[in-house]
């Protein structure tokens, strides 16, 4: 039987005394002596049960064999006699597939819909998502039906096999290649070269290439949050504190941060973010990993244009909010660092997050008369200051087929109309299901009058990203944005991704927009505004708009490069700078080609000229719109300064192939065979070589390589599959063909061969 696990191994779950424990790490047991009520309060916690190995403590969907059937796969969730939890996947026309689970995340815990998803180690040493997951809420096995890809995977063609559906049931109609993660790609823990979850999912998980091992490793303290993931690194404290009998280089104690500090400690899981300055995997970073809170809306943001979730995010949406924006409210304001329960600003603890005391701790007024305030009787669901401000909304990217319906924390008053035409349920819609918007409209006016206006950025904003938005209105939602406060920073960013794709849009010069005056118009005296901004999200976003749009004007440059000498970590600046403009001409790659998206690729150059990563978007930007030579010169100068980086040899490789330099493109593929046995574009592409040279074996080799290290290449399966027919081998090459087909299967090409094949193995 075929298996995913590599060995007896599986993720490295670290100790206080394994050497493995990542340093200055003390893990939560240690805090257990002097904290008890604390560490029981966690212990018992959603954070604190939030995952970990496979076993019956841990494990909430039903592991009992019982199949769950797809169109084209029977999988079979059992518990082996040896205490092992395994999928065995089985196929027609191939041997079963075994995938050992060896990571739990999740159990359940959620309100509004609780999951359970699983993870596998891979013959790489990455611990892999699987595409089952489990529905406690539904009581069903599901998967994502949306592709799921990173910035450095390859196979963006495999997006087609995908319904985009959102998260569904499985069922006999759905093929298993229309699940998002299969086969698997989304990693346990953070690295450029995976979609991955950002080391959301376990506390202290590094994942980094080991070129002594040729393989990846992964590692965690826990699959659980433990206290340090909050506390930060407590080993000194705990050892000078055993030594004296006193604490000793106490961490910072969390209550004493401001809001904007508070609210990182959180959203370093609880909001969208990205990656900045990671590194591709080779070895141990800087510093810990940054992450940027705003360049998530850049290119394509996630929010409605009041902050609210469009697609898919998390509990980030407070920083839209009237309590955060003009008040001091944060999240332990109402959640228990330890035990997660409910509490309210004075830290008394609350029945649940229907008790009004949560908001008339600070809302006094409301309290004395709730039915004057809501018009439904005391006491009732209609009459929680929650059920009209917070309502549970269904993450619209998911579909309703799962429950995943989350808390609105931008804490929005219910616009009724509004709100359906931003493609939300309204919190009157929610519970009154059988009235129109429009009638729920006059019944808000009837007992409220008119509702409070927007404020102004966002209205500014409504209208700025309506379908017939002029430039004019995209200047005024700029300028209103800018002059906000130092809070306003998600309306910020949002007016200025508006703006710049705006003009993309609207066929202007993205490059050099000589129609303006540099800083001297409504749009130039806003971003000159915001690229001073505190916010260095902010900023530099601001920074990249008017570099892509005005970077030839000569103020503009003079403003850009004393910015830039002031900013307290000027790295962090340019890469957020830097990955601002890459982002954009992705947006702009998808509306108007790659030739629209080399100006802002060549501007991302300029801000970090010897950064590998840049060079290669360059590269790929420029090969994209056909200047191969150009393209070759860019990949070469980005090995100059990354040596050995396995994504550009593939890149440098494929466009030497273009431009009819084969052996010199083979010598790429064989470095970067030789510098990354794991990765499987270098395999396949290096195949390929040897299959036009007629090397039937070394391409044999070199395809099986690539599929082992990405199941989902179909044309490294069907070249496998030519390979082995080629040199007598026919009965083997069926299976190989199969495996093809699947993750292509309109392929007339492949269909064709397999009737060759299987109507010489009848005869």
């Amino acid at each position: 039987m075929n298996t995913a696990r590599l060995g007896a191994a599986g993720l490295i779950l670290a100790t206080g005394t394994m050497p493995q424990t990542p340093p200055g790490i003390a893990g939560s047991g240690a805090c257990r002596t002097c904290h008890q009520e604390q560490y029981d309060a966690w212990a018992g916690s959603t954070h604190g049960t939030a995952g970990g190995p496979p076993g019956p403590a841990t494990v909430i969907a039903p592991f009992d064999g019982s199949a769950i059937r797809f169109a084209d796969a029977v999988v079979s969730p059992v518990v082996r006699d040896d205490g092992r939890y395994v999928f065995v996947v089985e196929r027609s026309g191939r041997p079963p597939m075994e995938l050992e689970v060896t990571g739990v995340v999740g159990r359940g815990h959620m309100v509004g819909g609780g999951t359970q998803g699983f993870a596998s180690l891979f013959p790489d040493g990455t611990e892999r998502f699987l595409p089952f997951d489990y529905s406690e809420d539904g009581d069903t096995w599901f998967c994502n039906t949306a592709f799921v890809g990173g910035f450095w995977v390859p196979g963006a063609d495999r997006a087609r096999l995908r319904a985009d559906a959102g998260w569904l049931p499985i069922t006999e109609a759905m093929r298993l290649t229309e699940c998002g993660d299969w086969p698997p790609v989304r990693i346990l823990g953070t690295s450029r070269r995976f979609a991955n979850c950002q080391n959301c999912h376990g506390s202290q998980v590094e994942v980094r290439y080991r070129a002594d091992l040729a393989r990846y490793e992964t590692q965690a303290m826990s699959l659980a949050i433990n206290c340090e993931s909050c506390h930060g690194p407590a080993l000194a404290h705990v050892e000078e504190a055993r030594a004296a009998g006193e604490p000793g280089a106490l961490p910072a104690s969390l209550a004493t941060l401001d809001v904007d500090a508070s609210l990182r400690v959180c959203f370093e899981c609880h909001a969208l973010k990205r990656a900045i300055g990671v590194d591709s995997g080779d070895g141990p970073r800087d510093g810990p990993q940054q992450y940027s809170l705003g360049l998530p809306l850049i290119g394509d943001s996630p929010y409605l244009p009041d902050g609210r979730i469009a697609t898919f995010g998390y509990q980030q949406t407070h920083r839209s909010s009237a309590c955060y924006l003009f008040g001091s409210m944060t999240c332990v304001d109402c959640h228990d660092p330890h035990g997660q329960g409910y509490r309210d600003v004075f830290g008394n603890a609350l029945e649940g997050r229907f008790d009004d005391r949560q908001c008339t701790a600070c809302h006094a007024s409301k309290a004395a008369d709730p039915e004057a305030h809501t018009f439904h009787p005391a006491g009732s669901d209609g009459a929680a200051c929650t059920s009209c401000h917070m309502p549970y909304v269904q993450h619209p990217e998911l579909s309703p087929a799962i429950p995943y319906a989350r808390a609105d924390h931008t804490i929005s008053i219910p616009r009724p109309g509004f709100d359906e035409e931003a493609g939300l349920q309204s919190a009157c819609s929610g519970c009154h299901s059988d009235r129109s918007p429009a009638e729920l409209a006059a019944q808000v006016a009837a007992w409220w009058g008119e509702v409070a206006p927007h404020r102004a950025e966002v209205a500014a904003l409504v209208t700025a990203t309506a379908p017939a938005a002029s430039p004019g209105d995209l200047d005024r939602a700029v300028a209103a944005a800018a002059a906000r406060g130092p809070r306003h920073g998600i309306a910020k960013l949002m007016a200025m991704d508006a703006w710049v794709r705006g003009r993309a849009a609207q066929g202007l010069d993205a490059a050099a927009d000589r129609s303006t005056g540099g800083l001297d118009d409504v749009p130039g005296r806003a971003l000159a505004t915001l690229v001073r901004d505190d916010d260095e999200d902010v900023g530099a976003a601001a920074a990249a708009a008017l570099h892509a749009t005005r970077g030839d004007d000569p103020a503009v440059r003079a403003l850009l490069d004393a910015v830039t000498r002031g900013a307290p970590d000027q790295a962090a600046f340019r890469a957020r700078w830097a990955a601002a403009l890459t982002q954009w001409a992705a947006a702009v790659d998808r509306v108007g080609g790659p030739a629209a998206a080399l100006p802002f690729l060549r501007r991302a150059q300029e801000v970090r000229p010897t950064a590998p990563d840049v060079l290669v978007a360059l590269g790929a930007g420029l090969a994209a719109a056909g200047d191969m030579a150009q393209a070759v010169q860019v990949y070469l100068e980005a090995l100059r300064h990354g040596p050995g980086d396995p994504v550009a040899l593939v890149n440098v490789g494929l466009a030497l192939e273009t431009l009819g330099r084969e052996e010199d493109a083979a010598a790429m593929y064989e470095e970067a065979v030789r510098v990354r046995p794991t990765e499987a574009l270098a395999h396949l592409n290096l195949g390929n070589t040897r299959f036009r040279r007629g090397d039937f074996e070394g391409a044999i080799a070199a395809y099986r390589a690539a599929v082992r290290n990405d199941a989902g290449l179909s044309r490294a399966h069907f070249y496998l599959g030519v390979s082995l027919a080629n040199t007598g081998r026919v009965a083997e090459a069926l299976p190989s063909l199969y495996n093809a087909l699947e993750f292509a299967p309109d392929d007339a090409e492949i269909q064709d061969v397999i009737r060759q094949v299987e109507a010489v193995l009848r005869y």
